[in-house]
């Protein structure tokens, strides 16, 4: 699932603060395709759906709200950012730090 994807990039390749950075924009990209700056709920819903992934409303908008630091419904690049810090190796199964596959 999501988590299984997210923890491998994680644990395997995020060592060092500075060198996640890249990373994790890369990965923000797979939700924010249309290059906004942010991704919303309906990003989120389909890059699950691009991974046979089926979450109903609410388990979508918990994820959003728990990276969402001013709950505006938009998760911006540093939001990502900050959550995937927090959030690494065991811990990141549950959240959404991950590469989705291609570079």
């Amino acid at each position: 699932g999501l988590g299984d994807v997210y923890k491998r990039q994680t644990q395997s390749t995020w060592a060092g603060e500075s060198e996640r950075r890249p990373d994790v924009e890369r990965i923000f990209r797979k939700f924010d395709k249309e290059k906004k700056g942010y991704f919303t709920i309906d990003d989120l819903r389909a890059v699950a759906q691009e991974l046979h992934e089926e979450f109903d409303e609410e388990t979508l908008g918990e994820i959003i709200s728990k990276i969402d630091s001013n709950m505006d419904g938009r998760v911006t690049a540093d939001d990502f950012y900050n959550i995937c810090l927090l959030y690494t190796s065991d811990a990141a199964d549950d959240l959404l730090c991950v590469d989705l596959g291609g570079r």
